[in-house]
């Protein structure tokens, strides 16, 4: 072979049928310089050493569906049923064909079997990763909504926002913050009280939450999932009314670039709200925001 076939072209060639992976007889009497009909003699004169698991002939639907996948006139004029060669067979090709071409020809086709199932096995792995990822995302959700419920059932949280302006055209004002357990027993509070009660109560679950503040306002927002870098918001004074569903949408559209926001850090940066994680301001030694 004065020219070796590369490994990805290769692997174009292999094809998924029965939930195995194969190589149709024409491609592979295209890869060992032969004809088609000439593969096809070798291995009827050799049947014994091709069972089912090694080669199978294709059904008039699974061609059909191979030519819907592929150029129609890329199949010519194909009237046999093709044969279909498994990876167990394709190595068992070299020994009937018995020539120098396609003994290197099947190195590289085993290559590229191998290297299909390192990719496959990498794919399943990052599958797996990403899945037990969301697993973590929705048990965080259905935390937080249990949370949100459970405060809108037992302590009917009403909206309450007590601002105290001084000066004649009201550009100074103070306003009057709570701690999370005075919001409790009172049951009232602003944004900024039910942001902190919700930081708190996500902080004792071990979830790493934020609140972001934007001119006049404050929300809450809680880490995805561990070191993800990715946050969710939810808009805290929605709990008197609202569903927990309605809230989270609200939390979302607060955000002007996209449902989330990424690394958060305790300081402002432009274009975006500041954001007060309590994870630093564990590290900058402020003691925890309520005892439970």
């Amino acid at each position: 072979m004065a020219k070796v076939v590369p490994i990805e072209i290769i692997a174009t060639k292999i094809l998924e049928i029965r939930g195995k992976r194969v190589m149709l007889d024409r491609d592979l009497a295209q890869l060992y310089g032969v004809a088609t009909r000439r593969l096809n003699e070798q291995v009827r004169r050799n049947r014994e050493r091709f069972p089912e698991d090694f080669m199978f002939q294709l059904s008039k639907e699974e061609v059909a569906n191979l030519k819907s996948q592929f150029a129609t006139s890329s199949w010519g004029g194909t009237r046999k049923l093709p044969y279909v060669f498994t990876e167990q067979g394709v190595a068992m090709l070299s020994s009937v064909l018995n020539s120098e071409r396609a003994i290197k020809v099947n190195i590289q086709i085993m290559r590229a079997f191998v290297k299909l199932k390192e990719l496959l096995l990498t794919h399943k792995d990052l599958a797996v990763k990403l899945e037990a990822l969301e697993r973590k995302y929705v048990n965080h959700d259905k935390k937080i909504k249990a949370i949100f419920d459970a405060l809108q059932l037992k302590y009917q949280l009403k909206y309450s926002n007590e601002v105290i302006y001084y000066g004649t055209d009201k550009a100074y004002f103070f306003q009057s913050i709570k701690l999370p357990n005075d919001t409790l027993r009172t049951r009232l509070g602003n944004c900024i009280d039910f942001s902190a009660l919700f930081a708190s109560i996500l902080e004792a679950l071990g979830i790493n939450s934020v609140i972001a503040l934007i001119p006049g306002h404050a929300f809450v927002g809680w880490e995805t999932w561990k070191e993800s870098a990715k946050f969710q918001f939810l808009e805290t004074t929605a709990i008197e009314k609202m569903s927990f569903e309605d809230a989270f949408s609200i939390g979302q559209k607060h955000m002007s670039k996209g449902t989330y926001a990424k690394n958060p850090t305790l300081y402002d940066f432009p274009g975006s709200p500041i954001f007060v994680q309590i994870k630093k301001m564990r590290e900058k030694g402020i003691m925890p925001i309520i005892d439970f």
